[in-house]
């Protein structure tokens, strides 16, 4: 049995020109310091032959140069390629991905203290609210929530967390551009149920707002649909952003 001053957390951030939502994201992981391995942010800016591409922020650098238990990778810009470069450096006994613009409290270290209490489940994810206070939003995350407990399909915006064991044994995340969360819940429930913590995280409502609500709650459904269908990820990739672009 552990207990939350063990260190055995690897956490992995999948960025690209995310400095700024990492700040707060690493200062909301400070408290939580105790029961955490290592923090591996994994840029997906291009370097090749020591050189970088223009998505290159030097402001990353200088963030985290000073920050304790943070090492810096690199690859390409695709994000299931990122935490699986990450998880493949880790050598924490559990694995917890979290996206850049996510905002924690420090109360959730009973959270990852109950799940090591437990032997019954070998991974998990929280639910999640959204950063705004509009009521449709608060919709929004119920019933991603709900969709998720019912399913125990999980999306990357719930902080997914699995024995490193479990997840090197599975293969990870499938190289896709869209719907790898997806790929992994059903490998990961098809060994055990998922552990739901009692608090939730946050996470950004940038593209609700950006895109619209609504819009945005229709293109999701319709893209999980097609998907579902048996449309390629790097198709529905290519009708996701470009909705997205077409809002700007």
């Amino acid at each position: 049995m552990r207990t939350s001053t063990d260190s055995n957390i690897s956490v992995i951030i999948p960025v690209y020109q995310d400095t700024k939502a990492l700040s707060h994201l690493l200062n909301d992981l400070q408290p939580l310091h105790s029961m955490i391995l290592e923090i591996i942010v994994v840029d997906g800016c291009r370097e090749h032959d020591g050189f970088v591409d223009d998505s290159y922020d030097p402001a990353l650098d200088e963030l985290l140069a000073n920050q304790p238990k943070v090492r810096l990778l690199r690859c390409s810009p695709q994000r299931a390629g990122q935490m699986n470069h990450g998880a493949e450096q880790a050598s924490g006994e559990l694995l917890w991905f979290l996206h850049a613009d996510t905002r924690l409290e420090a109360s959730l270290i009973t959270d990852f203290e109950g799940f090591f209490q437990q032997t019954k489940c070998q991974w998990g994810r929280f639910n999640v609210r959204l950063d705004h206070p509009h009521k449709l939003l608060a919709l929004v995350a119920f019933m991603m929530n709900w969709r998720s407990r019912i399913t125990s399909i999980c999306t990357g915006d719930q902080g997914i967390f699995v024995n490193t064991d479990l997840f090197r044994k599975i293969g990870g995340f499938p190289s896709q551009p869209l719907m790898e969360d997806i790929e992994l819940s059903k490998a990961l429930k098809a060994v055990s149920q998922a552990y739901i913590p009692q608090h939730r995280i946050q996470t950004s409502s940038r593209k609700w707002l950006n895109y619209g609500i609504f819009k945005t709650i229709r293109l999701m459904w319709y893209l999980r649909f097609i998907y579902w269908l048996g449309v390629s990820p790097q198709r529905i990739h290519q009708l996701y952003y470009g909705k997205a672009n077409s809002s700007k």
